[in-house]
């Protein structure tokens, strides 16, 4: 409902408001300034709310009188409904460390759907020649704004594992700090805005109920983030690649995903024994493998455009984010081996 691409300007900007001020209240709660590092909450609350007054400058000029009630129907009702179940739910579980973590995951897979959302916006003002452009404007985009605050949300997990948790196969605290700041580098990167790039815009079909999926056992989990990994170094490690982006970024880029598959490599030998070597073949990382050759196939169509480049980035951005739930889930899994 919230993705459906027969939502109105209108009604999509009330949606996505809803959903960035229902997270706003949520992590402005005396329970949640109990559950999380200061600094950390304290920055996701300024970008939230930096993402919410532009918004509020949308409604003013989309949302006429006859728009009053969009916030009590349909698609942002349907919103506000999702937050109050979230909240019982932390109520029902006297806001535990383990519902405010279920919670967490759940926000950044809520916000990473929201992006199609304001893709679909600034296609919508683009097609109708709108002078309402603020949301396609690079100095106000809120699509790569939501990038920082994804990344805020992520470093948000250190609180609660990094407390005498240390992952057998050592994917460490730093671990995920490297991934956090790929992801920031990947933000960084972009060259152009897009709205310049709406007609290249492709649906890659990024395998994330498999690379999610609860039932992956730790070998297999490990696989698929290996995989990953090293199908977007093998990416952003071709002469194209560095023909196409900034050297500096590019360079750092590399060099933090070369030290997470270094921190892989180590768990792979440690978790996977003979009968696990089939794993690179098989199930959720030969899906991963068949992604990546897909965005291989797109670039060239497109004769590696600057424009293909830039919705290959974003795209590359997407699928980070979905790894951090699977490496979360990895050190999920060796708490638990490690508990008494």
């Amino acid at each position: 409902m919230v993705e459906g691409s027969q939502l109105q300007e209108a009604q999509a900007i009330s949606v996505l408001h809803e959903l960035l001020q229902q997270t706003f209240n949520l992590f402005h709660t005396e329970r949640s300034s109990v559950a999380w590092d200061t600094i950390l909450l304290e920055q996701l609350r300024t970008g939230l709310h930096q993402q919410l007054n532009d918004l509020d400058t949308c409604l003013g000029q989309v949302m006429g009188e006859e728009d009053s009630s969009l916030g009590r129907t349909g698609p942002t009702l349907a919103v506000k409904r999702y937050f109050q179940g979230i909240h019982v739910y932390l109520k029902e579980k006297g806001y535990s460390d383990c519902a405010w973590e279920i919670v967490r995951v759940e926000i950044m897979r809520s916000l990473s759907s929201s992006t199609s959302l304001q893709e679909s916006m600034a296609s919508e003002n683009l097609s109708q020649g709108s002078t309402r452009r603020r949301l396609s404007q690079p100095s106000s985009s809120l699509i790569f704004p939501m990038a920082f605050v994804l990344s805020l949300l992520m470093a948000l997990v250190l609180v609660s594992y990094s407390s005498g948790r240390s992952l057998g196969c050592d994917l460490s605290q730093n671990h995920v700090l490297v991934g956090r700041k790929n992801l920031r580098l990947l933000g960084q990167m972009k060259r152009l805005s897009p709205r310049f790039c709406l007609q290249d815009r492709k649906d890659f079909a990024f395998p994330q109920e498999m690379v999610e999926g609860s039932q992956l056992q730790e070998a297999q989990a490990i696989s698929v983030l290996h995989e990953l990994l090293q199908q977007t170094f093998d990416l952003f490690h071709t002469e194209r690649s560095s023909a196409a982006w900034d050297t500096t970024l590019l360079e750092q880029l590399r060099t933090g995903l070369h030290q997470q598959l270094d921190d892989l490599d180590t768990c792979l030998g440690l978790v996977m024994g003979e009968k696990d070597s089939s794993l690179g073949r098989m199930g959720p990382t030969l899906a991963v493998k068949r992604y990546f050759q897909g965005i291989h196939v797109y670039l060239k169509e497109k004769e590696y455009s600057d424009c293909a480049w830039e919705i290959v980035r974003v795209e590359i951005m997407r699928s980070f984010s979905s790894s951090t739930s699977l490496q979360e889930r990895l050190r999920i899994m060796d708490g638990d081996l490690n508990s008494p």
